[in-house]
């Protein structure tokens, strides 16, 4: 006599296939691709200016982010450490 198969064990199989048929579908264009250059004109500036101007552009944009997550992080710092004090009633 057959057991019937529990929900998770069919969510495994089903998750399993669908794994296989997306690698197989990946597979291809993963194979024939080509390496591209993300930007083939940055450092075909002939001039200084252009030089400077698209690295500082490039640090702008690499370090604004962490920045910005940098000043979440102390404000909920600080705004924790607020709302853990004590808090005193005005009429004692």
């Amino acid at each position: 006599m057959a057991t019937l198969a529990t929900v998770g064990e069919v969510m495994v199989a089903k998750l399993r296939a669908v794994s296989v048929y997306a690698l197989g579908a990946a597979a291809p264009v993963l194979g024939w691709s080509q390496p591209a250059w993300a930007c083939p004109v940055c450092f075909s500036a002939k001039n200084q200016e252009n030089q400077v101007a698209y690295l500082a552009t490039t640090g702008l944009m690499t370090f604004l982010p962490l920045m910005i997550a940098g000043g979440v992080a102390v404000w909920l710092r600080r705004r924790f450490a607020e709302l853990d004090q004590p808090e005193l009633d005005a009429e004692e």
